[in-house]
């Protein structure tokens, strides 16, 4: 839960800074950024630090953030409500993290990414994307 939310929370406040930088702060802003914080983590939230969660969150904010206006001022496809932006996009961020940051000391289950000696991991990550 830890990393939820410090997720959510990270990229709700990244989210608010950008588009307090741009002039157009709103509600449902701040929601978005909430909700592409907890799809970014949930491919990592078991197997990652805290730090890793608020870094997490940062990255997808800025990452989807910057995809939404990509593909409103390029792409020129129907995404209702942005739900593949918000939800597919932050899940691709997360996926590809996961296999940077996770950890076996943080669940033995898992696996250590590539941050912790094992690059093959990320690889594992990266093809799970593509399919």
């Amino acid at each position: 839960m830890t990393n939820t939310n410090t997720a959510a929370a990270a990229a709700g406040l990244v989210w608010i800074l950008i588009d307090a930088a741009q002039g157009t702060v709103s509600i449902s802003g701040a929601c978005s950024g909430i909700v592409v914080g907890l799809a970014t983590v949930t491919p990592a939230a078991g197997y990652i630090q805290p730090g890793y969660a608020l870094l997490m969150g940062c990255i997808g904010s800025v990452i989807v953030y910057g995809w939404l206006k990509l593909k409103a001022r390029y792409l020129h496809f129907d995404d209702t409500l942005d739900a593949f932006s918000c939800h597919g996009m932050s899940g691709i961020v997360g996926t590809f993290c996961t296999g940077l940051f996770c950890q076996i000391d943080i669940n033995a289950q898992g696996a250590n990414g590539a941050f912790y000696g094992n690059p093959v991991q990320l690889w594992r990550q990266i093809a799970a994307i593509l399919v």
